[in-house]
């Protein structure tokens, strides 16, 4: 599930990861452009694997898979 909110105290559902994962990290870049989501690795239930794909968006709704782009696959990892 992906939420939003405008105050840290009222949380809105606006959509769904393409891949239900768990032990994955995520990261919101902001540049001139505006901000992007990063969720990053990860293990995936649905295939019993450790993904190496980068999922990214920029309203939680749509999303772009970036696939096999990790070096090695990951799952229980930081990002900064």
């Amino acid at each position: 599930d992906v939420y939003t909110s405008t105050d840290g105290a009222t949380w809105t559902k606006v959509g769904d990861l393409p891949v239900a994962l768990k032990n994955h990290s995520a990261v919101v870049y902001n540049d001139c452009a505006g901000s992007r989501i990063y969720v990053i690795g990860g293990f995936d239930a649905s295939t019993n694997t450790v993904s190496r794909n980068v999922y990214t968006t920029t309203d939680g709704m749509t999303w772009s898979t970036l696939m096999d782009v990790l070096p090695v696959p990951l799952q229980g990892h930081s990002s900064v």
